[in-house]
């Protein structure tokens, strides 16, 4: 087996941090091959074999009947559980979700704020033939990049937000058409009107619209965005912008009364 980075790369993380790339690489992609999770994680493959055997011991990886790849396992649902006790989002968000994507006709995302980074947990389609396919329950993108994401980091206090945005200029490389003075800009404008528009700049003619959620003592928790493609968000975005913020309203008034 040979390694995907180098020998001194992959030294500067510790055990503990190579768990972690594995565990989201994992969510992110489920089930997944031994290989194609070291390329993920930029780990040399006997590193990852090694963590997903420990993991696996402990209830947290398993190997679906009869395949050679990994997934998620039980104990990760544990844990989900343990988290969504206190408020869950995904449950509380679900009918609104349903609702945006039957009124647009488009792809209704509910991401959540996870660190520097906005995770989707849920998706719904609508019936417009072309529908994006890009964002699913594990996708992990930079605070920043993308509507929901940019509608999270909007929302954050200025001082924390204008941080991000400064330390974001090394993760940006994946994003071509997305530099670092778009992203500044587009995070304005959101401050601006309470909503984000992020159009043909990560995958050419789609784009995305989305607002923020809120927890009842105000911290951010997360974002429901609309996608779709371009053309069809900037003839819509009033009414668009309306369901979104319906969206949210329906789903902090749920979580105030949980």
């Amino acid at each position: 087996m040979t390694a995907t980075i180098s020998e001194a790369a992959e030294a500067n993380l510790n055990a503990t941090q190579k768990v972690c790339a594995v565990l989201r690489a994992l969510a992110g992609r489920s089930p997944i091959a031994l290989r194609d999770l070291a390329e993920a994680t930029e780990l040399n493959k006997v590193t990852v074999f090694r963590i997903l055997g420990t993991l696996a011991g402990e209830g947290f990886v398993q190997r679906p009947p009869g395949s050679r790849s990994y997934e998620l396992g039980p104990e990760i649902a544990v844990l989900a559980t343990a988290l969504g006790s206190r408020i869950n989002l995904q449950a509380a968000a679900r009918l609104a979700l349903l609702k945006l994507a039957a009124r647009s006709g488009d792809t209704a995302v509910l991401s959540i704020r996870a660190g520097t980074a906005a995770v989707c947990i849920d998706r719904q389609t609508g019936d417009f033939p072309i529908q994006s396919n890009y964002l699913y329950p594990g996708t992990r993108r930079p605070l920043g990049v993308g509507a929901g994401a940019t509608a999270i980091l909007a929302a954050l206090p200025l001082a924390e937000s204008e941080l991000l945005i400064d330390l974001l200029a090394a993760k940006l490389q994946p994003y071509p058409g997305l530099p670092l003075a778009v992203v500044r800009d587009h995070a304005r404008q959101a401050r601006r009107c309470g909503y984000a528009v992020v159009l043909n700049q990560i995958v050419d003619k789609m784009g995305g619209i989305a607002v923020a959620i809120r927890a009842p003592d105000g911290r951010v928790l997360g974002s429901f965005s609309i996608l779709a493609l371009s053309e069809r968000i900037e003839a819509r975005v009033q009414p668009l912008v309306q369901w979104l913020q319906e969206a949210v309203r329906d789903t902090e008034g749920l979580i105030a009364i949980t």
